[in-house]
């Protein structure tokens, strides 16, 4: 399924072709060590196919964003219209939908690997905002994550490894994890829960 906000173009500052794992820590609500074993995972498989894996990434830093982001950690939705949504990136701190929206200079695409980043409300005629839209919003190309339920540590990893299996080409990321998602929720029912954001 694809979800789009019907955006224009992104900002003209061009991603710098690496591709980021961010691990968020366990903080008991999933299986402890999960979200680095999914971060482990989808490291070797980029750095095998030519990526330029490693550093970090933040909205607020002068670099040029990544290409691909991957995010594997809780995130949660949360305000009542969803606009005090966040990623836990470790115990103490947190991405908020507000720092990605509001400095404009997004990863081109983001899979978010987190718990109910992408859930939407039905009380809100454009689903109100999460993480997913946060990005989309901040000018990333393509944004994955679990839209109709939360959803827990154990599918999120099964979805990267299925996600994953053939890593994207270095020049169209957004391509190929697109038509892997629709491929892999048209032979299992277990993917359906996640959604592709476009602008």
């Amino acid at each position: 399924m694809s979800y789009s906000l019907g955006l224009g173009r992104r900002s003209q500052r061009k991603p710098s072709g690496r591709a980021v794992v961010i691990v968020g820590d366990d903080d008991g609500n999933g299986v402890p060590g999960l979200a680095a074993e999914e971060g482990a995972f989808v490291h070797e498989v980029l750095a095998r196919a030519g990526w330029s894996v490693g550093g970090s990434w933040r909205p607020w830093h002068t670099a040029p964003p990544p290409t691909l982001l991957h995010y594997a950690g809780h995130g949660y939705r949360s305000g009542e219209l969803g606009e005090d949504s966040y990623l836990a990136l470790s115990r103490y701190e947190r991405l908020s939908a507000v720092e990605v929206t509001s400095h404009h200079d997004a990863p081109t695409v983001v899979v978010l690997g987190a718990c109910e980043s992408g859930v939407t409300s039905n009380a809100v005629i454009d689903g109100g905002m999460n993480m997913a839209a946060a990005f989309i919003l901040a000018g990333a190309e393509l944004v994955i994550a679990p839209a109709l339920a939360a959803v827990d540590g154990e599918r999120a990893y099964a979805l990267s490894r299925a996600l994953y299996r053939a890593a994207p080409n270095l020049e169209e990321p957004a391509r190929d994890l697109l038509r892997a998602l629709h491929e892999l929720q048209a032979r299992d029912e277990e993917f359906t829960a996640w959604r592709a954001w476009r602008p």
